[in-house]
């Protein structure tokens, strides 16, 4: 799957990519703290925090944890007691800050030495933090691991240059850039011009700057605010690749304005839904397997997709950049 979700858009050929967005990201970028959680923890009040990396600007003293780490520490510990997120107990994180202006980190996490997974924290006007999306599996957002793959695919470093940690300092100065769930990727100096890499897919994507000018940053208060509430519901269906049957190509959209209309699509679908992207003024498609969600109290669902592991991304951020479409019982690949 890692190649073949980015393909161009033409007037007779399917065209998909992922495209990324545009914000400059802040001296601070390679500054980052990490943290390990009690691996029996449920709670924040008996995690354990120890910090191995200088701390950002404004942190206040490690010996007790700060409201980031309170709060990236809860909403672990409320996702680890789900079934796609179990090994996450015991687990450390390391954050980074995401592009000047985007009011935002990415927390990767990490244990026994392999990244397992990520969180991304918006900071709304008040000063509190939200849930943006989160997300499991061996290939996070913005792992550097993947990052160091596909520099060396592009021979911008040597290719016995050895895979590194997510704390490591990269070989070349990249910026992260983060506009939106959709919208994350590397921006890697080649020369006297810029590349840009998948955030999620390490794909070296078809980019120059005003491919970016469209985009605004996501609303952070669409996420969920504060510690996660009950979890109402949680839907897992099976696996499928979207290229399996590219129907959607051309397949009217499902009527799903609402995240109660696609929780009922996905909870009585005998075939199975798709999320078809529409990017940069629907220059570019980007399709994405659905394969449940996670409903919390008081919130928008979650919507659960499948990209080099598992994604959970608000309804909202996917009602305004593309469509849900659902194989026609007729219908053949």
């Amino acid at each position: 799957m890692m190649q073949r979700w980015l393909l161009a858009v033409t007037a007779l050929a399917l065209g998909i990519g992922l495209m990324i967005g545009q914000a400059s990201e802040s001296a601070a970028i390679l500054q980052m703290e990490t943290h390990t959680n009690d691996a029996n923890a449920l709670t924040v009040e008996s995690s354990v925090y120890k910090s191995t990396a200088p701390a950002l600007p404004g942190s206040v003293s490690l010996l007790a944890p700060t409201p980031f780490e309170a709060q990236v520490n809860a909403w672990i510990a409320s996702l680890a007691a789900q079934d796609d997120f179990r090994d996450w107990q015991g687990a450390t994180w390391t954050r980074y800050p995401l592009g000047a202006g985007m009011h935002g980190y990415l927390v990767l996490l990490r244990k026994n030495g392999n990244e397992i997974g990520y969180l991304v924290a918006g900071e709304a006007e008040d000063g509190s933090l939200k849930l943006i999306e989160y997300g499991s599996g061996p290939s996070p957002l913005f792992s550097m691991k993947t990052l160091y793959r596909s520099l060396v695919q592009s021979e911008l470093i040597p290719s016995d240059s050895a895979e590194t940690s997510d704390t490591a300092t990269p070989p070349v100065p990249v910026q992260r850039l983060y506009y939106s769930p959709l919208h994350a990727v590397w921006k890697v100096p080649s020369g006297s011009e810029w590349i840009y890499i998948d955030a999620v897919t390490g794909e070296q994507l078809p980019l120059t700057s005003p491919s970016f000018e469209p985009l605004r940053a996501f609303d952070s208060a669409q996420a969920v605010p504060g510690n996660l509430p009950r979890l109402l519901r949680s839907l897992v269906q099976p696996s499928f690749d979207p290229f399996d049957n590219t129907y959607w190509i051309t397949d009217k959209p499902l009527h799903a304005d609402s995240a109660e209309q696609l929780s009922a699509v996905l909870e009585s679908a005998d075939n199975p839904v798709m999320f078809k992207a529409n990017l940069y003024g629907r220059q570019v498609l980007a399709p994405f397997a659905v394969t449940g969600l996670h409903h919390w109290e008081g919130s928008e669902p979650y919507i659960r997709l499948e990209q080099e592991g598992l994604r959970f991304i608000p309804f909202e951020v996917l009602k305004e950049y593309g469509t849900f479409h659902q194989q026609r019982e007729s219908r053949t690949s």
